[in-house]
């Protein structure tokens, strides 16, 4: 066993565990032999599904606050919003979310089936 170094949620204690030469009997198998690593993956996928809307959400609720900032903040004697760089980043933002968003709703209907 040893820690593996992850981004973001360090407290989970993610751990590689490496097993050599397990001999497990027939009548405790999970499913065929050899499959183990896809029947594990799979698990994953609402998971990361999970954590797929969550970004998106959190990403959308971060462009909003800066809509809500450009709008208010003033530089050079007017909005930032009426800055077309700052409208066009800000627009940017927006159709990479979109686009993440399609992709998301893309895996939901692929796992429904």
């Amino acid at each position: 066993m040893r820690r593996m170094q992850v981004t973001g949620q360090t407290a989970a204690g993610t751990t590689f565990i490496e097993l050599d030469d397990v001999k497990v009997p027939v009548e405790n198998l999970i499913g065929r032999e050899g499959m183990g690593m896809k029947s594990v993956m799979q698990n994953f996928n609402h998971e990361r599904l999970t954590i797929s809307v969550t970004v998106n959400r959190l990403a959308r609720v971060a462009l909003s606050s800066a809509f809500e900032y450009c709008t208010k903040r003033e530089a050079f004697g007017k909005p930032l919003m009426e800055q077309p760089v700052v409208r066009h980043r800000l627009a940017k933002c927006g159709a990479a979310l979109e686009s993440h968003y399609a992709w998301v709703e893309g895996l939901y209907i692929k796992l429904l089936k």
